[in-house]
């Protein structure tokens, strides 16, 4: 019995060390300022190393921003679970909305982190700089279900760039003016006008 309770007892305390150093992270870039907290601080206040620290983190951004390597992994599995019978926009509504709320599902501590982002034109950059890496998952994905070429179509390059400039202004205004509902229902909202406007666009002929 003491052998089948040693793995629930490590990864609990793992877990509550990622949260621990997230939890003080985010409390001394607000307070500070994300530029001038180092991951040497964030370490010793949770006493840890920084070794420890890149166990949870592979870089400060990531305690913000996410990982990306995890967010590409998810929404790529996600999408492929998706039933072909749902529109394209339905399917990244859905994945989206579930994403969002498993990765932000903590309201207070997602509306600290998009205001350190508003805060800090190094992080607005480094977000910036993962749109293209988030567009190359989704635009293959949108070719795929319309039956369309990413490399000579246009439409699925302009879905998604529209599905994640959406996602974006959602965000901020969630950000900027608050809102009693969760930020997941917010961008949900904001997808729903692309998915409106996209009625016109009909899935291509199959190739031969």
């Amino acid at each position: 019995m003491i052998t089948e309770d040693r793995p629930g007892l490590r990864e609990r305390k793992k877990q509550r060390t990622h949260d621990d150093l997230q939890r003080v992270a985010l409390q001394l870039f607000t307070e500070r300022g994300y530029h001038d907290v180092t991951i040497e601080e964030i370490a010793a206040e949770v006493d840890v190393s920084p070794r420890t620290f890149y166990r949870y983190f592979s870089s400060k951004e990531d305690v913000v921003l996410g990982s990306v390597p995890e967010m590409v992994a998810a929404t790529s599995a996600a999408l492929a679970a998706r039933p072909r019978t749902e529109t394209v926009m339905g399917s990244i509504r859905a994945v989206t909305l579930d994403l969002v709320s498993e990765f932000a599902s903590d309201v207070e501590a997602n509306r600290i982190r998009t205001g350190i982002i508003a805060a800090s034109p190094e992080l607005q950059q480094r977000s910036a700089e993962r749109q293209p890496i988030m567009e190359a998952v989704l635009v293959p994905f949108v070719a795929e279900r319309l039956g369309m070429d990413p490399e000579q179509d246009l439409a699925p390059q302009v879905i998604v760039s529209c599905t994640v400039a959406v996602t974006r202004a959602a965000i901020e205004r969630w950000t900027a003016h608050g809102s009693d509902r969760g930020l997941a229902e917010t961008i949900d909202e904001a997808l729903a006008l692309v998915d409106a406007g996209l009625h016109s666009i009909t899935p291509a002929d199959p190739r031969p």
